[in-house]
C-alpha cells in the first residue's frame, strides 16, 4: 500500500513537469511599417541575423530581451549593433522599430 501511494506521487510529479515543460509560449509575430521599412534599410547580412534572432524570440521570448523602464515599446532584443523594438500582447509579439543602437532610444 505504502509504495503504490508513493508511486502514484512521483507520478503526478512527473506529470506536473511534463506539462510545464509543454507550456512553452510560442509568440505569433507581427510587424508595424516601419519596422519593415527599417529592415529593408539595413544591410542583407545584418537583416538575416535579425530575421533569425527574432524567430528565435517567437519561442518564449528567448535571446537578449530586456524590458525597458519608461519607455514605449516596452522591450527590446539586441541584435549586433541594432535593437528590435517590440511590445508583448496577449501572444503576439508587435515590432515597432529595427534601429542601430545609437539612434533606437532617441
Amino acid at each position: 500500500m505504502y509504495c503504490d501511494s508513493r508511486k502514484t506521487f512521483f507520478l503526478a510529479k512527473l506529470k506536473k513537469c511534463v506539462s510545464i515543460q509543454n507550456r512553452r509560449m510560442k509568440y505569433q509575430i507581427g510587424f508595424k511599417p516601419g519596422a519593415v521599412k527599417d529592415l529593408k534599410l539595413i544591410n542583407k547580412k545584418d537583416a538575416y541575423r535579425i530575421i533569425e534572432k527574432i524567430e528565435i524570440m517567437q519561442c518564449d521570448l528567448r535571446g537578449d530581451v530586456k524590458k525597458l523602464t519608461n519607455f514605449t515599446p516596452e522591450y527590446r532584443l539586441r541584435v549586433g549593433k541594432y535593437r528590435v523594438l517590440f511590445e508583448v500582447t496577449e501572444g503576439k509579439v508587435i515590432i515597432y522599430r529595427i534601429k542601430h543602437r545609437k539612434d533606437s532610444y532617441i
